[in-house]
């Protein structure tokens, strides 16, 4: 594992199973530009690993994956 924790992979792999997750309204509009679908990223988000923690980010905590 890069720079995270297997502890927030773990997490990130249970809210995206659970459905507990939400894009921002940019998120979205850069999902749609780019012809990306849900399934897609859901797909990604399973089997992601962690490059970087953002734990300061103004909009909460957060992470970089790859």
């Amino acid at each position: 594992m890069m720079g995270g924790k297997i502890s927030d992979i773990v997490k990130i792999r249970n809210l995206v199973v659970q459905g507990k997750y939400e894009f921002s309204i940019h998120a979205e509009r850069e999902r749609e530009l780019d012809m990306i679908t849900v399934w897609e990223l859901e797909d990604a988000l399973r089997d992601c690993e962690s490059i970087e923690n953002y734990l300061d980010d103004p909009r909460g905590e957060s992470c970089l994956v790859l």
